[in-house]
């Protein structure tokens, strides 16, 4: 225990050590640059013995469970001469006499058995469930990914940050400097059912602008917003907000029935008032038009609506 003035000094001492950091960067900076050491060695190796712990005679290319005994073994001795680090490339303990590790012959970075084992049952699941997910992708009815290349180029990488093997913009070192440059093969493509079909028909108002009064496009069919105009004249039907309404639902009929579906297809649908007062009258028409199970709905009140229009309807329907 310290007392009177030698303790308040030793106190103060330690107070502005701790306030300008020389106490902590004392216990960082070792660590750091011992890190950056190891990086800067690993860049100007191959990895081969690490790339070929892949699978490369078949697809999909993944981790075997079998392939950590390609690493090889060591005991560690004080006396030895065959580890080139001083410490676990992974948990970055200070070896002890005795301990069974393993080593990387380019690189020269060596690990605890127990960690890099550990580390690599758990990258084998990883790969595991990762092309089981991509498998279930493939076979979904959806436009097809070309990603295998993305995936060989992609691989997570074999150590932490600091252990030499580190990576850049998700892509380890050992893959970048392989056979292929990351997503070079990456490809999409559509069937012809998912492309852009536009709608069009003569029984309803004609667009106002750059748009289509609908698109079908993965099996579903997408309405523009509809106004209460006879498609003959591009005339109002009236000033009155609820034959808007009535005439925007006959509109949309035409365009549905024009797409090959009706409203009982319709599963959502956005209204825009001018004046969210008119909900009331516009819900009671609205109403007649979708049978049970009705559509999702949003409704806003907007500023202004094109041509001065009462209310706008669209919607989205299923093929």
């Amino acid at each position: 225990m310290l007392h009177g003035d030698q303790s308040l000094s030793k106190v103060n001492a330690l107070m502005r050590r701790i306030m300008n950091g020389k106490a902590i960067m004392g216990l960082v900076r070792p660590a750091v640059l011992k890190a950056y050491q190891w990086q800067i060695m690993g860049l100007d190796t191959s990895y081969l013995e690490i790339s070929d712990m892949y699978h490369y005679d078949q697809e999909p290319k993944v981790l075997s469970v079998n392939s950590i005994k390609d690493i090889p073994t060591f005991y560690f001795s004080c006396s030895g001469d065959h580890q080139t680090t001083s410490s676990c490339s992974i948990c970055l303990q200070d070896w002890e006499e005795g301990q069974v590790g393993r080593k990387l012959e380019r690189c020269g970075h060596t690990f605890h058995m127990k960690c890099i084992d550990e580390w690599f049952l758990r990258q084998v699941k990883r790969e595991r469930e990762s092309e089981m997910t991509w498998s279930v992708f493939r076979s979904i009815n959806s436009p097809t990914l070309d990603l295998s290349a993305a995936l060989r180029s992609t691989r997570s990488p074999l150590f932490a940050a600091g252990a030499g093997c580190a990576t850049l913009a998700g892509v380890s070192l050992f893959r970048m400097s392989s056979r292929s440059p990351p997503f070079a093969s990456l490809s999409v493509s559509a069937s012809a059912s998912e492309k852009k079909e536009v709608v069009a028909t003569e029984k309803a108002p004609a667009a106002l602008g750059p748009y289509s009064q609908a698109i079908k496009a993965n099996n579903l069919v997408f309405v523009s917003g509809v106004l209460g105009l006879i498609p003959e004249t591009g005339k109002f039907v009236s000033d009155n907000v609820e034959d808007q309404t009535e005439q925007i639902l006959k509109n949309m009929g035409e365009i549905l029935k024009a797409s090959g579906v009706d409203y009982s297809s319709v599963v959502k649908t956005t209204i825009m008032l001018a004046d969210l007062g008119d909900f009331k009258k516009v819900n009671e028409i609205y109403a007649k038009y979708f049978p049970a199970p009705s559509p999702a709905r949003s409704t806003y009140q907007v500023a202004a609506l094109p041509l001065n229009a009462k209310i706008e309807i669209e919607c989205i329907a299923t093929l």
